[in-house]
């Protein structure tokens, strides 16, 4: 394989690296918003819940428990949140 090839490969390979970093950065931001958005669901009903920092997730305290929400229920309760937000 000649030189040019070579360099053109490696451009493109961090090219395709440079641009799957730009979109798992969107989606962290996007999950960010949308924690916040079922957060806010659910402190609108009063019910106690928190964002767990590291895990990018949402807990709610039921009395003595504390239960870790699914991915499928916080994106639920977030659109659940725009919704009455309209």
């Amino acid at each position: 394989m000649n030189r040019e090839r070579e360099q053109e490969i490696k451009v493109s390979l961090y090219a395709d690296k440079m641009l799957r970093l730009a979109l798992d950065n969107k989606n962290k931001i996007m999950e960010k918003k949308t924690l916040e958005y079922a957060d806010k669901w659910f402190k609108l009903h009063d019910i106690i819940s928190f964002i767990h920092p590291k895990k990018d997730t949402i807990y709610i305290d039921i009395g003595n428990f504390e239960l870790e929400l699914s991915k499928d229920e916080i994106k639920y309760r977030a659109s659940e949140y725009l919704r009455l937000k309209k």
